[in-house]
């Protein structure tokens, strides 16, 4: 069975709130004595006593979910007892016995609408039983009585479809029964018993999950287990299975809904989105985020599913508090079942009582540049534009002759509060401002006294340490920079002189080019690699937009051509790396090596035309000890030597996952692995690769060396939305069709 030490690591990428700070309760200890008195403080503080309700659980083995907990509390071994106030500060009590029935805690805080939380976990840190009580009231200087709390078992009971049962037709639906206190649930499905071959590991809200796309003449094996926070798991379920028919025909499959805007006004935001061809009616998630400007995955805890009746493209949301942030995603539905969910939309419902909308002159003016000549005040002007990304200086200049005339400006944030006021006697005003978060950003212009003419102008640019502007080289800007810089790097052809490359060097920062992976080459000129990651990097270290070429790395232990990833997991994203070689008899890679638990995040790549000489293997990519994580890239033409591996070779211990992309043209095979396979799907592999969804058909490029996927390639909406970044290799926006492309480029 693939168990949850297993799967662990890859599920932390969620991020969830949780309506308790799991962190903040204390473990203690079940063992044979009485639970020990406490003493009650004076002054604004009392104890709150209760008694614990164990029901369900197992015994001898043996699932029975109606049956209370025998006094000996089988598979128990700590119990954790916590008090929360509204501000959800912890109080702890004890040490007791889950077979004494009873606990204390005291020195609570006076008040009422206290939160009581129960867990019992067993051997394996699993949480075994969850209960919780609300609107408890504390009085001072006295036992409280809290009364009973009921702990429920923790492992969801499947239900559909029947265990051992053949589908036919249509999509599954999967069921279980809910878990009380489960933030969410994850589940996960494989085409063989012992979990080796995983063809959905999910995150899900709902007691239920729709499985679209599935083989013919195939056993599946699923199972499911309940999470209460980001590192706190229930038990799993029994493996159930269902096996498709050999004549099976999968249930049609719903695109998610594109082009989802968000539009603010005083308490409340009106979403919309295109319409899906043949839904029935959608659903609108959304979630109130933590702090302005904060990004989260699409899949985003403590979601609420609000219906959308009918068709309707058009959701006015009420009752919203000004000034935070919510994000938003929509599906559509039919019969069939739902679709995944669209792009992620953020908006803050803010107005400040100077905002008057209803004078806007522009809407989404310009994400780069505006400008408008000759414009005759009335009174007060607004203007509105769309700043795309963090960290942005923005430039506003209102031109105009003081002496026919006094204009102000003033910018406002999203949230409807002023960010910076020009207010002179001078000809002409001025705004200069860094803004720390994208979104929509509001220029007033008004006069206070006669009116003029104006000439209005604004613009962005990226908030970066510049190269060659602010330092010659990209290794002086990366040691000059700071957790959290961007150093952006100008169009051209640099040459790296050094074998090992250009060192991140631990550093939480993004290197990204100006305008591209074709217009900024970085080659390490036949004797050296372009870049490397030696220092423990971790996601929040990206590289973005190079070509990277002619690195020739050679000697036994060496490795990676192009990349070299040394017990460090970056991210790898928009980049070109081609026209490498690696001559080892030791560690390979011509395009990138992972090697020492290196996890890279690669990403919108094209890895091409690489070799890996002598027995090093893995022409594009290598793994030795690592688990990348490969999503669209384009995989071609790259050639490996005796340990084959033409488009990747995987060795030793791995959980290597490849979602999206194409492997064509290597020689002498495309993946290669020994005992740890791969998890490869919506992929399109030369030869074919077992995997959900995956493709073995020519991807029909446009040309030679030209990637892009030509008309009727089998590649153009075939991948998953899930994991799939917003926008290919040039920043074409995807999806541009009914879905996702496979590859790195997506095609309009």
């Amino acid at each position: 069975m693939f168990m949850k030490t297993e799967f662990l690591n890859r599920v932390r990428r969620f991020n969830l709130w949780v309506p308790i700070v799991m962190t903040a309760i204390m473990m203690i200890a079940c063992g044979d004595a009485d639970f020990s008195a406490t003493d009650q403080d004076g002054g604004n503080t009392g104890s709150v006593a209760f008694r614990v309700v164990w029901e369900g659980g197992q015994d001898a083995g043996q699932k029975n979910h109606a049956r209370a907990l025998p006094d000996n509390c089988p598979g128990i071994s700590t119990v954790e007892a916590t008090i929360f106030t509204e501000d959800m500060t912890a109080y702890r009590g004890g040490p007791w016995l889950c077979s004494a029935r009873t606990g204390i805690i005291s020195s609570v805080p006076v008040g009422q609408n206290r939160i009581l939380v129960l867990i019992g976990r067993n051997n394996a840190d699993e949480i075994v039983y969850y209960g919780s009580k609300s609107g408890i009231e504390v009085l001072a200087n006295i036992e409280n009585q809290a009364g009973d709390v009921i702990a429920t078992y923790s492992m969801p009971e499947p239900s559909l479809p029947v265990n051992g049962g053949t589908v036919d037709s249509g999509n599954v639906v999967l069921q279980w029964s809910a878990v009380a206190g489960a933030a969410d649930y994850y589940l996960v499905l494989s085409n063989d018993f012992d979990f080796n071959g995983i063809v959905l590991d999910a995150t899900t809200f709902n007691t239920s999950y729709t499985l679209t796309s599935l083989s013919a003449d195939t056993t599946y094996y699923w199972y499911v287990v309940a999470r209460y926070s980001e590192e706190d798991y229930g038990l799993e379920t029994d493996e159930w299975r269902f096996t498709t028919s050999a004549d099976y025909t999968p249930g049609g499959t719903l695109p998610a809904p594109a082009e989802l805007y968000a539009y603010p006004a005083d308490g409340e935001i009106t979403l919309s989105w295109s319409a899906v061809q043949g839904a029935e009616g959608y659903n609108l998630y959304f979630r109130e985020a933590a702090s302005v400007g904060l990004v989260q995955e699409v899949t985003i805890g403590n979601s609420t599913k609000e219906p959308s009746p009918g068709a309707d493209t058009v959701y006015v949301h009420t009752g919203l508090t000004n000034g935070r942030v919510y994000s938003y995603a929509v599906t559509a539905y039919n019969t069939a079942g739902e679709s995944e969910l669209s792009a992620q939309e953020d908006m803050i419902p803010a107005w400040s009582n100077t905002y008057q909308p209803s004078l806007w002159k522009n809407t989404r003016v310009s994400t780069i540049l505006g400008s408008l000549p000759s414009v005759e005040i009335d009174n007060e002007d607004w203007y509105v534009f769309d700043v795309k990304e963090d960290l942005q200086l923005i430039h506003v200049e209102c031109l105009f002759a003081h002496a026919d005339g006094d204009i102000n400006i003033e910018l406002f944030d999203a949230a409807g509060y002023s960010a910076e006021l020009a207010q002179s006697t001078d000809d002409n005003e001025i705004i200069d401002y860094l803004s720390e978060y994208g979104g929509l950003f509001f220029i007033r212009v008004f006069t206070n006294g006669p009116a003029a003419d104006y000439d209005l102008e604004w613009n962005t640019s990226l908030n970066a340490i510049n190269v060659p502007g602010d330092y010659g080289s990209i290794q002086a800007a990366i040691d000059a920079a700071s957790n959290g810089d961007i150093v952006l790097v100008a169009d051209g052809n640099r040459v790296i002189l050094g074998a090992d490359g250009i060192d991140f060097k631990g550093k939480a920062i993004t290197v990204r080019s100006e305008n591209g992976p074709e217009n900024c080459i970085i080659s390490g000129g036949g004797d050296g690699r372009g870049f490397i990651f030696q220092s423990g990097e971790q996601s929040d270290s990206v590289l973005s937009g190079f070509t990277i070429t002619n690195g020739n790395i050679s000697g036994w232990g060496a490795g990676g051509g192009g990349i070299l990833c040394e017990g460090a997991s970056p991210t790898i994203s928009n980049c070109i790396i081609t026209g490498n070689v690696v001559d080892t008899s030791a560690y390979g890679g011509g395009g990138i090596s992972c090697l020492f638990s290196a996890n890279p995040i690669i990403v919108n790549c094209v890895i091409e035309n690489n070799s890996a000489v002598d027995s090093g293997g893995g022409g594009g990519i290598y793994c030795d000890n690592a688990s990348p994580t490969i999503r669209n890239c384009t995989i071609v033409n790259n050639s490996a030597g005796t340990d084959s591996g033409g488009g990747i070779y995987i060795s030793g211990p791995s959980s290597t996952t490849i979602t999206n992309s194409i492997f064509w043209g290597n020689s002498p095979d495309q993946i290669d692995y020994g005992s740890a396979a791969p998890v490869v799907t919506f992929s399109n592999i030369e030869g074919g690769f077992p995997g959900n969804s995956n493709k073995e058909s020519n991807p029909l490029f446009t040309g030679a060396g030209n990637y892009t996927l030509a008309t009727g390639s089998p590649c153009i909406d075939a991948g998953t939305a899930s994991g799939a970044p917003s926008s290919d290799i040039i920043g074409i926006a995807r999806p541009q069709g009914d879905g996702y492309d496979m590859g790195a480029y997506e095609s309009q």
